[in-house]
């Protein structure tokens, strides 16, 4: 193995391995009875460096293996979120045959990770790296793209061991130079210092027999560190940290609180989690930073960390991962990843079941399991006692605040619970008055609860805390509309669109007040800016709004092209955005008198959506009202239109009212006026007194009376 090993060097280079020997030779021909386990330690390490000097100097990384390295793999994800839109990934995805659906992770960061381990996973990264620095050349790519380039080419033009086209890294480079270097210094030293040395340790043995005194003592080793593994993917870690002490003598809480989480992970059967002290590590209760490097480098969950004096406890819980699936509604903010929370305990005994339960509660949360982890969390908040006493630093409120607030956003985001989403904050917000997040939350909760007065005085307090709060600031706005306070409203969208241009929600929001006050060139401008945002959530719905807009101004032209581009977007628009889009154009068409491309559109929306009533209706009225022909197939289409309505949503009489009055008026085109006297009756007794329903369908009704006499 070493004869095949030895080949891999260039005949110029045998000298290294003599040299390698040579300096072994003269550390063990140098030690001295007195340091004959320090010379041993010494040379050991010596040899190791120089050994592994010599293979990292001759082992050349091929461009296969950067790519598939995790550093190379974590900058290729961070292009994909920097460069890429959601849109543009799934055109990625399509491009280079993945199916797009069977990527799993939800955002945009979880999508990118899960399209580098599918492709890893196939050996095929070079293909969406050679994908990604086409598309995306001005990129900030960790090495020149000449390199990356040059290499992988030369790579796939000669598949043989040719260690020549390989390259080392700088750092190998550097610490293959810096390795061998220090060998030969120090051998050096060792030969030029050696008689010296062998000379006084012989004086001092011969002086150590004569006066008849005890060999020097061989020290004692350290306590070898304690290490465990890193959480695995499916796993949750809780570290622990020994307490540092401001007092004289040494701390066990570290101890104690390890065996009281680890008694309630195992009363509650939790097999994916595990409690680990790092004795390794010593923090003082500031080293905030520090302490997020300890977990993430154990890939933890939690970790837990604090400081005793001779007068209370001081416990700092951290955060390192986010709760899974926290963005299934992306209104709601999170206090999740990095959540710090510090409490001050006089007497910890008293606390520790409140601290153990808030600790395994964040943790099964984290991990997704939101269900298991509320009644943990209820339980955790019913253990605070009198002898817990919150300390509220910046953004880190009390674990008490942090308990509550978690067990607010479980109720909310997971369970659908409003009410006792809103319950849970208040208890926040009573122990932290400056919770800008906890505000907002429950703002969100209360909008939902159609609460819209206390979610604007909510919203409104979250943007005093923080000035520079734009989400604050744009839902306290659509708080104001529904509310029908329309200049606070914008008032409130022109603040959020000052502190973030790039809001796209804002724009899009103030746009369509703009357009239902009727002031199009205001709406217009604001849709064009949100498809200029390129945001993939809300560009087709900028595209209908802004060509909405466009026929209202009697601009047509305008208006059919921003409807055919949502129509063309496949498979990007849903199909709700297609019929909507394809009903606005045949609208248009008709107003253009275009019949036939009206009916050729009002005829692919019930092709798309045979259970939606209005393509029915609306091309049953163009034969009747425009046309006058084809009035049998006007009866069937309304008939159906109504059939449809009273299926899928009865309650609207007013729809059902509209629809019976297309009926009755083909019947009467049809030559057939009593049976459209009865159709048109009904239709009276359902409009609701909406006068203008009402006035058209009397219109018609007087007509057809008329027409009889």
């Amino acid at each position: 193995m070493i004869r095949e090993w030895m080949k891999k060097f260039p005949n110029k280079n045998y000298w290294i391995l003599p040299s390698i020997i040579f300096a072994g030779i003269f550390i063990l021909v140098s030690m001295g009875k007195q340091n004959l386990p320090l010379l041993v330690f010494v040379g050991s390490i010596l040899t190791l460096i120089c050994v592994l000097s010599i293979y990292v100097l001759f082992k050349r990384e091929s461009p296969h293996e950067r790519l598939n390295s995790d550093q190379f793999q974590m900058h290729l994800r961070e292009i994909l979120v920097k460069n890429f839109s959601i849109g543009e990934l799934k055109d990625l995805a399509f491009n280079l045959g993945v199916d797009y659906e069977i990527i799993e992770g939800d955002g945009k960061g979880n999508k990118a990770r899960e399209i580098i381990r599918y492709f890893k996973r196939r050996g095929e990264l070079q293909v969406l790296f050679e994908y990604c620095l086409i598309n995306r050349p001005n990129a900030k790519w960790w090495d020149s793209q000449e390199n990356i380039i040059s290499s992988i080419q030369t790579s796939n033009s000669n598949k043989s061991d040719n260690l020549q086209s390989f390259k080392y890294s700088s750092q190998q480079r550097l610490f293959a130079i810096l390795g061998i270097t220090i060998s030969l210094l120090v051998t050096t030293g060792i030969a030029i210092f050696w008689p010296v040395h062998l000379t006084l340790a012989i004086a001092e043995d011969v002086d150590s027999i004569n006066s008849n005194t005890n060999p020097t003592e061989i020290p004692l080793p350290t306590e070898t560190a304690i290490s465990f593994p890193t959480a695995t993917a499916d796993e949750n870690l809780v570290v622990i940290l020994p307490f540092f002490i401001t007092a004289d003598g040494s701390s066990n809480l570290h101890n104690r609180i390890f065996e009281e989480i680890e008694q309630t992970r195992k009363e509650l059967s939790l097999e994916n989690m595990r409690v680990q002290i790092d004795p390794n590590v010593v923090l003082e209760l500031s080293d905030r930073t520090e302490a997020q490097a300890v977990g993430e480098h154990h890939n933890a969950t939690i970790i837990i960390w604090g400081e005793e004096t001779a007068t209370a406890v001081f416990v700092n819980f951290l955060n390192i991962k986010e709760p899974e699936g926290a963005s299934s509604d992306e209104r709601v903010e999170v206090y999740g990843r990095e959540a710090s929370a510090r409490l001050i305990n006089q007497d910890l005994p008293e606390q520790l079941a409140f601290l153990s339960l808030f600790t395994v509660g964040q943790a099964v949360a984290i991990n997704g399991n939101f269900t298991k982890a509320i009644p943990i969390l209820e339980k955790a908040v019913g253990n605070i006692s009198e002898g817990l006493i919150g300390i509220n630093l910046g953004a880190s409120p009390d674990p008490s605040v942090a308990a509550y607030f978690l067990l607010g956003w479980l109720y909310q985001v997971h369970e659908g619970n409003n009410e006792l989403a809103v319950d849970n904050y208040s208890r926040a917000i009573e122990n932290k008055q400056d919770f800008k997040i906890a505000y907002y939350n429950r703002g969100i909760a209360h909008f939902d609860l159609e609460n819209f007065e206390e979610a604007s005085i909510d919203f409104e307090t979250s943007v005093q805390v923080d000035a520079t709060f734009a989400q604050g600031y744009y839902n306290l706005g659509n708080s104001y509309r529904l509310l029908n306070q329309i200049d606070d409203a914008i008032e409130s969208f022109d603040q959020a669109i000052l502190l973030n241009p790039s809001f796209a929600e804002a724009f899009y929001a103030r746009g369509y007040i703009y357009f239902f006050e009727q002031n199009y060139e205001a709406s217009i401008l604001d849709f064009s800016t949100v498809i200029e945002l390129k945001n993939d959530q809300l560009r087709l719905d900028a595209f209908f709004g802004r060509g909405q807009a466009y026929n209202n101004q009697n601009v047509f032209q305008l208006a059919i092209e921003d409807f055919g581009t949502i129509i063309e977007s496949l498979p990007e628009a849903t199909l709700e955005e297609q019929y909507s889009a394809l009903m606005n154009r045949g609208h248009v068409f008709e107003k253009l008198g275009n019949y036939g491309l009206a009916i050729a559109d009002y005829k692919t929306a019930i092709d798309l959506d045979s259970q939606n009533a209005n393509a029915f209706n609306a091309l049953a009225w163009l034969y009747v009202d425009k046309l006058e022909k084809e009035l049998d197939e006007a009866i069937s289409l309304a008939q159906n239109a109504i059939i449809l309505t009273e299926k899928n949503n009865p309650e609207d009489k007013l729809i059902i009212a509209s629809y019976l009055d297309t009926l009755g008026w083909a019947y009467y085109k049809a030559g057939q006026p009593e049976i459209a006297i009865e159709k048109l009756s009904q239709a009276l007794e359902l409009c609701q007194n909406e006068v203008e329903v009402c006035i058209e369908i009397n219109t018609h009704l007087n007509e057809v009376k008329k027409g009889q006499r």
